[in-house]
């Protein structure tokens, strides 16, 4: 079980409960980010991980790299005690500001299209207003 089989999990978004367990230690907190997408999760344990990245005293309150998170809530929110689980290690963090810079990116060139749109059409309004 490593960090790819997890991004082709979390494609499974109907997903209500998970239990991993990875011997190896190969699951990083960059397998559980994608795990963040499973949105419908009430439990989720996770057996085994790779220590590396986290941040100092982030993984305390779990024990012999056992990851156990429920909820009750409704909507469940695992996801989000994952994502906040997740923002404890510096490859996920690197991650996530690497899709945040994209999105900006992305936005930026859909308000620069929309400004040629308003250009475009405030010069044919001139143009009409001119006949």
């Amino acid at each position: 079980m490593d960090d790819d089989v997890l991004e082709q999990l979390a494609a499974v978004t109907r997903l209500q409960s998970l239990s991993l367990s990875s011997p190896e230690h190969d699951v990083t907190g960059l397998g559980m980010l994608h795990l963040t997408r499973l949105t419908g999760l009430t439990h989720l344990s996770i057996d085994g991980y790779d220590e590396e990245g986290w941040a100092k005293g982030a993984l305390d309150e779990f024990e012999d790299c056992r990851i156990k998170l429920t909820s009750e809530a409704s909507p469940p929110d695992v996801w989000q005690q994952l994502r906040d689980l997740c923002r404890r290690n510096i490859d996920c963090l690197e991650n996530l500001l690497e899709e945040q810079e994209a999105l900006v990116k992305q936005q930026a060139r859909q308000l620069q299209q929309q400004a040629l749109l308003i250009q475009g059409a405030q010069t044919g309004l001139m143009q009409l207003e001119q006949q």
